[in-house]
């Protein structure tokens, strides 16, 4: 009785000769080469009907080709060009700069110099650093007037003395 899931082909490719083998896949290739010949004329539709045909005419009856190598020459000399301009630059800037930190880190501002600057007490510097929400009233000189911070849950309003404000100019 034979098995209907499989299919009554032997198959041992190993048990056949050398030259066998190679006439077998010379034969194959054949067949798939006739086989893809005869989808040439749907392929020249497909060609025709996308516009491929007007392509193939100015790029190989007229000559466009060579065009398109000159476009493509300069196009790679253009990026050649770009590309050493740029290592140029990146290793000039690498000797010059070699074992050289011209970069300065700035001190951080200290309470009391942002006390003096502003002319605000540290209860009031605190108040401003935890509001969510600020205004700043200033005078015509700049000088800080009045300051209402709020966060979400509450407001607070913190006033300045006016004699305090008018010592330090903010400009």
């Amino acid at each position: 009785m034979v098995d209907s899931f499989q299919p009554p082909i032997i198959s041992a490719p190993h048990l056949l000769s050398k030259s066998r083998q190679v006439r077998e896949r010379a034969v194959t290739a054949l067949m798939w080469t006739l086989y893809a010949y005869l989808w040439t004329p749907l392929l020249s539709l497909l060609a025709w009907w996308t516009g491929l045909d007007i392509a193939y005419e100015t790029m190989v009856e007229s000559g466009g080709w060579e065009g398109l190598l000159s476009v493509a020459r300069w196009y790679g000399i253009s990026i050649g060009l770009i590309f050493v301009t740029i290592a140029a630059w990146s290793n000039s800037n690498r000797r010059r700069f070699r074992n050289k930190e011209k970069r300065q880190f700035i001190p951080p501002v200290s309470d009391q110099d942002l006390m003096l600057r502003f002319s605000v007490n540290s209860g009031q510097l605190e108040v401003m650093r935890g509001a969510g929400i600020m205004t700043i009233e200033l005078d015509e000189g700049g000088n800080i007037l009045a300051v209402t911070a709020s966060s979400m849950p509450r407001v607070t309003t913190t006033e300045t003395s006016a004699p305090a404000l008018e010592t330090i100019a903010l400009n």
